[in-house]
């Protein structure tokens, strides 16, 4: 799926649109660099969020 060309609708003009507000006018760089998903994350209160596994999100302290 390439989507990239939506992108831009998708989070700057269809969100203000739907609310009746004004366009977005500031912009952003978007670069494509080598990234590996991390094993987890920090998450609330000390515990971490694990990334997927067999479909399913783990939570672990």
């Amino acid at each position: 799926m390439n989507a990239l060309d939506k992108l831009e609708a998708f989070a700057s003009l269809n969100g203000p649109r739907f609310y009746g507000l004004p366009p977005n006018t500031e912009s952003i760089t978007l670069e494509r660099r080598e990234w590996r998903l991390p094993e987890s994350y920090p998450y609330a209160q000390e515990r971490k969020l694990f990334r997927y596994w067999r479909g399913v999100a783990r939570l672990g302290h």
